[in-house]
């Protein structure tokens, strides 16, 4: 028994396979150690939920009985043609990072939780994040995130009020020296 080999063919065909390790040992016997890979976040495309790895790699179908007991931020992929293939990369690997970054430092900028988080393809450079303020912030996945989210920063504490805070629409970063933003008013 080849163990390289044998190890290479379980990693490509259980995509829920971060590594393995197999040793064999006498007299007749095989010690394998399985690492499972770890969801950060789920994937709504076409009405079905996928685990995505920090790889950007879609590798197992979510259902009720196997979500597991934290809460993952959830990415809606708008696109009805967007396919999902079980073992491969579904989205970036930064665009997983962006995606983190940003839900983890959100709500000490805007002092609001973020309720969605939608993407118009998997191939997607922009992410839309609507907050519970009932406003939205379009941010562009292949610029800094770090740089986004000072400028939303600076925005909300120096450029608009608080009483437009209250009405606004959405605030646009994803266009590099520019912001826009609008008001229901």
């Amino acid at each position: 028994l080849e163990t390289d080999v044998l190890a290479g063919r379980l990693l490509r065909d259980i995509p829920q396979i971060k590594n393995i390790h197999i040793v064999r040992k006498l007299p007749g016997t095989l010690k394998i150690i399985v690492q499972e890979k770890q969801p950060v976040l789920l994937l709504l495309s076409n009405n079905s939920y996928y685990f995505v790895d920090a790889t950007g790699i879609a590798y197992e179908t979510a259902s009720l009985d196997t979500l597991p007991g934290v809460v993952l931020p959830v990415v809606k992929n708008t696109d009805p043609d967007g396919q999902v293939t079980l073992g491969a990369p579904a989205v970036d690997e930064s665009f997983v990072a962006f995606i983190t970054e940003v839900q983890k430092k959100i709500p000490d900028i805007t002092h609001a939780q973020v309720v969605e988080m939608k993407i118009p393809s998997l191939a997607t450079r922009e992410v839309h994040f609507l907050l519970d303020r009932n406003w939205n912030i379009f941010m562009d996945t292949t610029r800094d995130a770090s740089a986004q989210l000072d400028v939303l920063g600076r925005l909300l504490e120096h450029t608009v009020t608080q009483e437009e805070q209250q009405t606004l629409q959405y605030i646009d970063l994803r266009i590099p020296n520019r912001v826009y933003y609008k008001t229901r008013i």
